[in-house]
């Protein structure tokens, strides 16, 4: 795995953690349970997998009976990034995606409101 695939998948597997509703400290000890287990990175990253999926089908159901909507899908595995395409290489910049907002040109926005003429007076 080349450091940026690392980089994403921690980020993500974090954010899907935090989507589920544990607590910063939880996803701390999952992590650092996941490093302690093993030095091999893919290992760290499907161990943090496993223990979330573990937390989040446990903590799926709440008190009341509901079940939450889950973030795993049906056939049990995470869902891949929604980036689009491949990720950046280290040093590369990032290419716009469609549907992303255009950057500040600068000029001045139009008002929403134009000022009310006044009536003459009688």
């Amino acid at each position: 795995m080349e450091i940026s695939e690392i980089s994403e998948e921690l980020s993500y597997l974090s954010l899907l953690a935090t989507d589920s509703g544990l607590s910063s400290e939880e996803i701390s000890l999952l992590f650092n349970e996941a490093i302690g287990n093993s030095s091999n990175v893919g290992e760290v990253c499907e161990n943090i997998q496993t223990s979330l999926e573990t937390q989040i089908s446990t903590a799926k159901t709440e008190p009341g009976g509901t079940v939450k909507p889950s973030v795993i899908s049906d056939n049990g595995t995470l869902p891949t990034s929604s980036t689009g395409g491949s990720p950046a290489e280290v040093g590369e910049t990032p290419t716009q995606e469609a549907g992303e907002a255009p950057t500040e040109t600068g000029s001045a926005p139009e008002p929403s409101n134009p000022p009310a003429e006044e009536a003459p007076s009688p």
